[in-house]
């Protein structure tokens, strides 16, 4: 009776605890601004002025944190999913523990009360004290069979020993046989077993035929603890895996470091300021005096300076920082930082069109080829580190670029995305599995643009002067050259198309389509027009490049002005 009290105690203990937690759980995620403001303000308040702390905060938490409800569409499908897998390491751990224990009890439960565990492993319906139910019933159904259970195995074994084909029938005939000496079987036993066999009594060989009664109890006590070991197998490698799990959780926990340093920059450039940010679990910075020091120098100390900044030195000149907290909660915490301050210089081209000899830079369009060349300064042992022992790990507006990253590979060259108005490149470099410097650079979209050249017929095309909007023509037939700005190179030969239009109305000429159009004046008279040209480039990957311009010419006037050729 004391074995079946303390298992009924340990299955109401298991429901319990998987009701309270899936209450808590259940309250959390549907009011996670009220419980969440509440707990971390107990957490904050406790920290300050202990209990009373903990109830003043945690009130005060949970009124400032109640619009944060409105989350709960949100929270409660998380709540949901937190507490079937939180019940279902529970019941299978906790449940197999209680399985081993009333097999042990001799308690064997039947198959179909099992089916009551997997109720206890979803959120919810596991308020059911299934695992209660379970010991309540296998002990009234064991106490129920126990009378009538020792009468019948009494019967039925007397039954079976006396029954001629029984084993006590057929000990007491080989038993006669063998006084009379009419059995073949005796006579051509060997002699020891014949001697054995007349000493014995009936009922000496019939228990060495079905062998003692306290035996047969421990065999079958034996083969009723196998099956249901059997039979809780897969419950008890469920119970493994989330004591496992739960061990490995914990293990991290006590390994997280109490004090978390945050470094702005991390590899900073020669001259560059670096500040360092202690960062604690709780408020033990605030009262724990903390000490900085460089180079072996105290540069600060005091209660609560969990911050420090200081002026890195030179290319190449290491400083060393020395940190140490001194805390009545978590004892003394020391760490140290080394600081070799690096650099490197990222330089871009664009694979745009522009004149032959044109002095300025190829500008970058949305769409186009860049290349980006990385020029580190590092040193390490005083001399300074060739770019092929240097690793370089490529970014592109925040996305990894592998497959240009690697040792040596100093340059990156990719084709820029269309729709965006600038890329963003970073580029980290590493000494071996050391990051040694990193460098950052935005690079601008422009605009493509059209300006209009005259074409002399001895000259060629005068690009040393480009047109102005207005200009006048100082004869009656002069020839256009327009020249496309920042369109991307591979589209500049077969991908542009070019609209001409004079005073509205589309024109051309045989080199209209490669940006050349002759004008002539027809008849006398003086008067203007407007030349417009729009240029669009039609390769799927840049098609967003367009440029349009405009020229208004005079013409049959006779002035001082400037003409066409700028004479």
């Amino acid at each position: 009776m004391i074995k079946a009290t303390a298992l009924v105690i340990f299955a109401i203990m298991i429901d319990a605890m998987q009701a309270l937690i899936s209450a808590g759980i259940a309250i959390v995620a549907s009011f996670p601004g009220t419980a969440g403001g509440g707990i971390f303000g107990c957490f904050a308040g406790k920290e300050i002025a202990g209990e009373v702390g903990c109830a003043v905060v945690g009130i005060l938490g949970a009124v400032v944190a109640t619009p944060l409800d409105a989350a709960a569409p949100y929270t409660i499908p998380l709540g949901i999913a937190l507490g079937f897998a939180i019940n279902i390491c529970l019941s299978a751990t906790f449940g197999s523990i209680l399985l081993l224990f009333m097999t042990l009890a001799g308690y064997k439960p039947s198959v179909k009360y099992l089916w009551g565990g997997i109720g206890e492993m979803l959120p919810g319906v596991n308020n059911i004290p299934f695992w209660t139910a379970l010991v309540i019933l296998t002990v009234i159904k064991k106490s129920a069979k126990k009378g009538m259970s020792s009468f019948m195995s009494t019967a039925l074994s007397m039954t079976s020993l006396m029954s001629p084909t029984g084993a006590f029938g057929k000990a007491t005939g080989a038993v006669m046989q063998v006084k009379e000496g009419t059995v073949d079987i005796a006579r051509q036993a060997p002699p020891r077993v014949q001697t054995i066999m007349r000493q014995m009594q009936p009922q000496d060989f019939l228990s060495k035929i079905r062998g003692a009664p306290e035996d047969l109890a421990e065999e079958r006590a034996a083969r009723r603890t196998q099956n249901i070991m059997r039979d809780i197998r897969p419950l008890k490698t469920l119970a493994i895996a989330c004591l496992m799990f739960v061990g490995a959780q914990f293990a991290n926990a006590q390994g997280i470091d109490p004090v978390q340093f945050t470094i702005t920059p991390e590899n900073p450039t020669p001259g560059q300021q670096v500040t360092i940010d202690a960062q604690g679990i709780g408020s033990f910075l605030g009262n724990s005096t903390i000490t900085w020091q460089k180079d072996g120098k105290t540069e600060l100390t005091g209660k609560g300076e969990h911050t420090f900044s200081f002026t890195a030195g030179g290319l190449g000149a290491q400083t060393r920082i020395h940190v140490t907290i001194v805390s009545s909660e978590k004892g003394t915490i020391t760490r140290d930082f080394s600081f070799i301050p690096s650099s490197v210089n990222l330089v871009w081209e664009a694979s745009t069109s522009v004149p032959p000899m044109y002095r300025g830079k190829a500008l970058y369009s949305a769409g186009s080829v860049l290349r980006v060349i990385a020029f580190p300064s590092i040193v390490a042992g005083g001399a300074t580190v060739s770019s092929n022992n240097l690793s370089f790990q490529w970014s592109r507006n925040g996305n990894p670029a592998p497959a240009n990253s690697g040792l040596g590979r100093n340059t990156f060259t990719f084709q820029g995305d269309q729709l965006k108005k600038n890329e963003n490149i970073i580029v980290d470099v590493y000494l071996g599995n050391v990051k040694v410097a990193r460098g950052t650079i935005v690079i601008p979209a422009v605009s493509p643009s059209i300006l209009f050249y005259s074409r002399d017929p001895l000259r060629g095309v005068l690009y040393d002067s480009a047109l102005p909007s207005s200009v006048s023509l100082a004869t009656n037939e002069v020839t256009l050259q327009a020249q496309p700005y920042f369109f991307s190179n591979t589209s500049i030969n077969n991908a542009l198309t070019y609209q001409w239009k004079l005073n509205g109305k589309e024109t051309s000429g045989p080199d209209a389509s490669r940006g050349g159009l002759t004008l002539r004046q027809s008849g006398s008279g003086a008067g203007q027009a407007t030349l417009t040209l729009a240029i669009q480039n039609t390769d799927a990957k840049t098609f967003t490049q367009i440029a349009n311009a405009a020229l208004q010419i005079a013409f049959g006037e006779t002035t001082s002005a400037s003409s066409i050729f700028g004479l």
